[in-house]
């Protein structure tokens, strides 16, 4: 693809891990055998269904994202699901997805046959693998597919990270994946520096993966109106909810702090005034100078670790999301 795109021998990578199910591996070529018959399968193909096949490859992508090491549950975004039933085609994912744990591996007609669309649309912008987000619109992300079904190509990986960082799904929440470099953002470059070269800017952002102590699991999205309002009503129900939990939240900069032992502080609330208990985030050093450029009313997003309540909640090992 890119020729500027730095790229070195590929190393051997490590298998994926036996999927959930494969005790019943035996039932998968029954399953593919049901899924080449499906009509809306033999239709995806035709040019004409485009829009359907992007659809269908989106959700088969996010299969492939969210699958456990110990269970079969799955996730595909509601307003996907939505559509792809009002097309008629969930049931058609659903075969795929019930051949997925059993076999660890797509079925091998859907396999060859998306893996030759995808490479068609190489030369698109985003390498045809996704789209950027709109309101009302069922999202379009199969990037994950596309880097599954190349995994030596250094250029997929790299708009897989690129969608999930700022395409209309995001990164997934998954205890256990079966694939973390599909999942995890450091998983993802340490994947990547197996295929190719990193540039300076992923060098960078995989050395501040490693050093963050917030590990690599995605945080729980909050709502912080909702925090502060639960640790003002009853501090030890707030504790059960929240103590020792790594959250992401938005909110308004407040006052900023140096602290005795280093680092520095930054309050954080919904923009009230006088409101009280606000967050109290507590920064590394090494997000000193990105937390120096904000000034009190900037809108900002975070994510740490909840302490409790101290006068204020606590928050620590806190990092800006950009």
């Amino acid at each position: 693809m890119s020729a500027a795109t730095p790229k070195t021998a590929p190393r051997k990578l490590p298998p994926d891990p036996s999927p959930y199910l494969s005790a019943k591996a035996s039932e998968a070529p029954a399953l593919e055998a049901e899924l080449v018959a499906d009509k809306s399968y033999t239709t995806i193909w035709d040019e004409k269904h485009l829009d359907d096949r992007n659809l269908v490859f989106s959700a088969i992508s996010e299969l492939l994202i969210t699958e456990e090491l110990e269970s079969d549950r799955v996730f595909i975004p509601e307003n996907l699901v939505k559509e792809l039933e009002r097309r008629k085609l969930m049931n058609m994912v659903l075969k795929v997805s019930a051949i997925i744990p059993r076999t660890g591996a797509l079925p091998g007609d859907f396999a060859a046959k998306a893996k030759g669309s995808i490479s068609s649309l190489a030369s698109e912008p985003r390498h045809g693998v996704w789209s950027p987000k709109k309101a009302g619109t069922a999202p379009i992300d199969f990037a994950g597919l596309a880097y599954y079904l190349n995994p030596e190509d250094a250029d997929y990986m790299r708009e897989f990270i690129t969608a999930r960082s700022g395409g209309p799904i995001g990164w997934e929440n998954s205890a256990k994946p079966v694939r973390p470099y599909l999942v995890r953002e450091r998983a993802a470059l340490e994947r990547l520096a197996l295929i190719g070269t990193l540039t300076t800017d992923e060098a960078a952002r995989l050395a501040e993966l490693k050093a963050s102590k917030l590990g690599d699991a995605p945080p729980e999205e909050i709502d912080l109106a909702k925090l502060l309002k639960e640790y003002g009503s009853n501090e030890v129900r707030a504790d059960d909810s929240f103590k020792g939990h790594v959250v992401e939240f938005g909110g308004v900069a407040g006052a900023l702090e140096r602290g005795t032992i280093g680092g520095i502080t930054l309050a954080i609330g919904t923009g009230k005034a006088f409101e009280h208990p606000q967050v109290h985030c507590f920064f590394e050093r090494t997000q000193t100078e990105k937390v120096k450029a904000l000034n009190k009313g900037d809108r900002v997003r975070v994510r740490g670790k909840v302490d409790g309540l101290v006068m204020n909640v606590i928050i620590r090992y806190c990092e800006l999301v950009e």
